[in-house]
């Protein structure tokens, strides 16, 4: 009888004692996944996006890697080219509000995509000019040296290594390669040609005041 009696408390032991045991365990990886979940929460308030980018504008931008700990290797702005119009160029800027230069000088990255000849909409597209096609995406990334440069910016003037907090995203300029596109931060409508008309239309003042506005 006592050998059935010890088995008996040994079967209650383990029926009572592995329930309890899976418990304590998931609420252990409960917890864990909590404060992971948290940290990760923390890790995506430290820095913010201003988007600047004119909604009229026929672009769609979407920002990744935004909170990575080398940021400025590892950020990319990706551009969707919602029109019905090939992109030729694009220009913006990732600036940092709250970082000045020793000059006392906001610092900011320009990216682009295309040949930097094309920010002047009178240019004539080239032949090796490959343009975001309706439809298509393309990713910028910050150039190498403006990486490299940031790195050392950071190293020589103490910069925390969670700055910057806030990062903006500044719209320049696009250029659909035939005489149109967007200019400037408030993403004002191009056109070449009708400038050209407008100027045609008038007196010689005029005239001559509307070919003189026109890029290049």
């Amino acid at each position: 009888m006592q050998p059935r009696r010890i088995l008996s408390r040994l079967r209650n032991f383990k029926s009572t004692v592995l329930p309890a045991a899976l418990l304590v365990a998931f609420l252990g990886l409960c917890a864990v996944g909590i404060v992971s979940s948290t940290a990760q929460s923390a890790q995506k308030e430290e820095r913010e996006l201003e988007d600047k980018i004119p909604k009229h504008l026929p672009i769609k931008v979407k920002v990744k890697n935004l909170n990575s700990e080398k940021w400025a290797r590892d950020v990319e702005v990706e551009i969707k080219n919602i029109s019905n119009k090939p992109i030729y160029y694009l220009r913006f800027s990732l600036s940092l509000p709250d970082v000045v230069t020793e000059n006392n000088r906001n610092l900011g990255f320009p990216i682009s995509y295309g040949r930097d000849d094309l920010i002047d909409f009178s240019e004539r597209l080239q032949s090796d000019d490959v343009p975001i096609k309706p439809g298509e995406s393309y990713t910028i990334k910050i150039p190498k040296q403006l990486q490299q440069g940031w790195e050392r910016f950071v190293k020589r003037r103490g910069v925390k290594q969670d700055e910057p907090k806030k990062v903006r995203l500044v719209f320049i300029l696009l250029n659909f390669g035939d005489g149109t596109g967007f200019n400037t931060v408030d993403g004002m409508p191009i056109d070449i040609h009708q400038k050209q008309a407008d100027g045609a239309c008038v007196g010689d003042k005029k005239k001559g005041e509307g070919i003189a506005q026109s890029p290049g």
